[in-house]
Protein backbone atom coordinates (compact mmCIF):
# COMPACT_ATOMS: atom_id res chain seq x y z
CA UNK A 1 0.00 0.00 0.00
CA UNK A 2 1.33 3.25 -1.14
CA UNK A 3 1.91 5.79 1.91
CA UNK A 4 -0.27 8.68 1.54
CA UNK A 5 1.28 12.28 -0.12
CA UNK A 6 0.73 15.29 1.87
CA UNK A 7 -0.82 18.49 0.26
CA UNK A 8 0.99 22.15 -0.10
CA UNK A 9 -1.48 25.05 0.98
CA UNK A 10 -0.10 28.17 -0.57
CA UNK A 11 -2.03 31.43 1.32
CA UNK A 12 -1.42 34.82 -0.27
CA UNK A 13 -2.75 37.89 0.40
CA UNK A 14 -1.89 41.52 0.56
CA UNK A 15 0.10 42.66 3.66
CA UNK A 16 -2.74 42.92 6.57
CA UNK A 17 -5.24 41.20 4.95
CA UNK A 18 -5.10 38.35 7.81
CA UNK A 19 -3.65 35.64 5.99
CA UNK A 20 -0.73 34.43 9.02
CA UNK A 21 -3.87 34.79 11.83
CA UNK A 22 -6.01 32.47 9.65
CA UNK A 23 -3.16 29.95 8.43
CA UNK A 24 -2.45 29.90 12.54
CA UNK A 25 -6.23 29.52 13.73
CA UNK A 26 -6.40 26.53 11.22
CA UNK A 27 -3.10 24.85 12.06
CA UNK A 28 -3.86 25.39 16.20
CA UNK A 29 -7.62 23.59 14.90
CA UNK A 30 -6.53 20.78 12.29
CA UNK A 31 -2.77 19.90 13.30
CA UNK A 32 -4.08 17.37 15.95
CA UNK A 33 -6.41 15.32 13.45
CA UNK A 34 -4.02 15.76 10.22
CA UNK A 35 -0.35 15.96 9.73
CA UNK A 36 -0.61 19.87 9.17
CA UNK A 37 2.40 22.67 9.73
CA UNK A 38 3.23 26.07 8.65
CA UNK A 39 5.88 26.35 6.32
CA UNK A 40 8.40 28.03 7.51
CA UNK A 41 10.19 30.76 5.24
CA UNK A 42 13.20 32.51 5.18
CA UNK A 43 13.92 36.20 5.29
CA UNK A 44 16.51 38.83 5.67
CA UNK A 45 13.89 40.89 7.23
CA UNK A 46 14.57 42.26 10.67
CA UNK A 47 12.07 40.38 12.77
CA UNK A 48 8.86 42.47 14.24
CA UNK A 49 8.39 42.39 18.13
CA UNK A 50 7.67 39.29 19.15
CA UNK A 51 8.90 37.02 16.14
CA UNK A 52 11.19 34.12 16.31
CA UNK A 53 13.77 32.18 14.99
CA UNK A 54 12.22 29.16 13.51
CA UNK A 55 8.86 29.50 14.29
CA UNK A 56 7.42 32.89 11.70
CA UNK A 57 10.75 32.84 9.66
CA UNK A 58 13.81 31.68 9.88
CA UNK A 59 16.30 34.80 9.84
CA UNK A 60 19.21 35.22 8.27
CA UNK A 61 21.93 37.62 7.23
CA UNK A 62 21.54 38.82 3.66
CA UNK A 63 25.33 36.67 2.43
CA UNK A 64 23.91 33.52 4.02
CA UNK A 65 20.58 34.15 2.09
CA UNK A 66 22.33 34.81 -1.37
CA UNK A 67 24.52 31.72 -0.22
CA UNK A 68 21.66 29.66 -0.37
CA UNK A 69 19.98 31.17 -3.68
CA UNK A 70 23.04 29.98 -5.25
CA UNK A 71 22.83 26.29 -3.66
CA UNK A 72 19.50 26.23 -5.22
CA UNK A 73 17.98 25.68 -1.58
CA UNK A 74 14.61 27.78 -2.53
CA UNK A 75 11.65 27.32 -4.97
CA UNK A 76 11.41 31.26 -4.97
CA UNK A 77 13.05 34.30 -3.79
CA UNK A 78 11.56 37.69 -3.55
CA UNK A 79 12.59 41.29 -2.35
CA UNK A 80 8.84 42.65 -2.49
CA UNK A 81 8.54 44.30 0.78
CA UNK A 82 12.63 45.50 0.47
CA UNK A 83 13.69 42.07 2.73
CA UNK A 84 15.03 38.64 0.87
CA UNK A 85 12.08 36.40 1.37
CA UNK A 86 12.64 32.61 0.29
CA UNK A 87 10.34 29.74 0.51
CA UNK A 88 12.19 26.34 0.64
CA UNK A 89 12.29 23.28 -1.37
CA UNK A 90 12.66 20.77 0.81
CA UNK A 91 9.06 20.85 1.67
CA UNK A 92 8.60 18.68 -1.23
CA UNK A 93 10.55 15.96 0.56
CA UNK A 94 7.75 16.14 3.74
CA UNK A 95 5.22 16.07 1.32
CA UNK A 96 5.96 12.87 -0.16
CA UNK A 97 6.29 11.47 3.31
CA UNK A 98 2.36 12.41 4.21
CA UNK A 99 3.00 15.92 5.81
CA UNK A 100 0.65 18.41 4.81
CA UNK A 101 2.27 22.62 5.00
CA UNK A 102 0.59 25.75 4.76
CA UNK A 103 2.89 28.41 3.48
CA UNK A 104 2.28 31.89 3.45
CA UNK A 105 3.69 33.88 -0.06
CA UNK A 106 2.82 37.07 -1.94
CA UNK A 107 1.53 36.55 -5.62
CA UNK A 108 4.80 36.41 -7.06
CA UNK A 109 5.88 33.62 -4.40
CA UNK A 110 2.38 31.62 -5.37
CA UNK A 111 3.21 31.81 -9.25
CA UNK A 112 6.42 30.02 -8.74
CA UNK A 113 4.95 27.29 -6.53
CA UNK A 114 2.25 26.61 -8.90
CA UNK A 115 4.91 26.57 -11.88
CA UNK A 116 7.07 24.43 -9.34
CA UNK A 117 4.21 22.03 -8.64
CA UNK A 118 0.58 21.85 -10.08
CA UNK A 119 -0.57 20.23 -6.67
CA UNK A 120 0.18 23.48 -4.53
CA UNK A 121 -3.81 24.47 -3.77
CA UNK A 122 -3.24 28.08 -3.84
CA UNK A 123 -5.66 30.26 -1.81
CA UNK A 124 -6.11 33.90 -1.55
CA UNK A 125 -7.32 35.81 1.24
CA UNK A 126 -8.69 39.15 0.20
CA UNK A 127 -9.80 42.10 2.62
CA UNK A 128 -13.48 43.75 2.28
CA UNK A 129 -11.80 47.09 0.45
CA UNK A 130 -8.90 49.16 0.25
CA UNK A 131 -10.19 51.19 3.47
CA UNK A 132 -10.26 48.48 6.03
CA UNK A 133 -6.93 47.02 4.43
CA UNK A 134 -5.59 50.60 5.49
CA UNK A 135 -6.95 50.54 8.93
CA UNK A 136 -5.81 46.93 9.79
CA UNK A 137 -2.03 48.17 8.80
CA UNK A 138 -2.78 51.47 10.62
CA UNK A 139 -4.31 49.23 13.60
CA UNK A 140 -1.51 47.06 14.02
CA UNK A 141 1.45 49.92 14.13
CA UNK A 142 4.25 47.79 13.25
CA UNK A 143 5.08 50.23 10.23
CA UNK A 144 6.39 53.94 9.43
CA UNK A 145 3.45 55.64 7.28
CA UNK A 146 5.47 55.01 4.16
CA UNK A 147 5.88 51.38 4.83
CA UNK A 148 1.96 51.43 5.11
CA UNK A 149 1.99 53.56 1.88
CA UNK A 150 3.64 51.10 0.22
CA UNK A 151 2.46 48.16 1.05
CA UNK A 152 -0.86 49.28 0.02
CA UNK A 153 0.28 50.49 -3.05
CA UNK A 154 1.36 46.46 -3.42
CA UNK A 155 -1.89 45.61 -2.50
CA UNK A 156 -3.52 46.88 -5.56
CA UNK A 157 -1.35 44.83 -7.92
CA UNK A 158 -1.88 41.85 -5.45
CA UNK A 159 -5.32 41.77 -4.96
CA UNK A 160 -6.19 42.21 -8.78
CA UNK A 161 -3.92 38.83 -9.40
CA UNK A 162 -6.42 37.02 -7.20
CA UNK A 163 -9.06 37.86 -9.87
CA UNK A 164 -6.95 35.97 -12.75
CA UNK A 165 -7.73 32.45 -12.05
CA UNK A 166 -4.39 31.51 -10.34
CA UNK A 167 -6.02 30.55 -7.25
CA UNK A 168 -8.49 27.43 -6.79
CA UNK A 169 -10.15 29.28 -3.70
CA UNK A 170 -10.51 33.25 -2.70
CA UNK A 171 -11.78 34.00 1.11
CA UNK A 172 -13.14 37.40 1.57
CA UNK A 173 -11.55 37.98 5.51
CA UNK A 174 -14.53 40.90 6.45
CA UNK A 175 -15.24 38.54 9.60
CA UNK A 176 -12.04 37.13 11.14
CA UNK A 177 -14.63 33.87 12.76
CA UNK A 178 -16.26 33.20 9.64
CA UNK A 179 -12.74 33.55 7.30
CA UNK A 180 -11.24 30.81 9.41
CA UNK A 181 -14.50 28.66 9.35
CA UNK A 182 -14.14 28.94 5.65
CA UNK A 183 -10.33 28.10 5.59
CA UNK A 184 -10.67 25.53 7.56
CA UNK A 185 -13.53 23.90 5.45
CA UNK A 186 -11.82 23.84 2.16
CA UNK A 187 -8.03 22.49 3.67
CA UNK A 188 -10.59 20.00 5.59
CA UNK A 189 -12.04 19.18 2.19
CA UNK A 190 -9.27 19.20 0.55
CA UNK A 191 -6.94 16.69 3.07
CA UNK A 192 -10.26 14.63 2.73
Amino acid sequence: MQEKKGKLFVVTAPSGAGKTTLVQHVIARLSPEYQLQRVITYTTKQPRKGERNGIEYHFLEEDAFKQRIGEGFFIEQSTAYGSYYGFPKEVFTFLSEGKSYMGIVDVAGATAIKAYSEDAILIGIRPPDQRVLEQRLTQRAEDSASAIAFRLGLAVDELACLEEGLFKYIIVNDLLEDAARKLEAIVRKELA
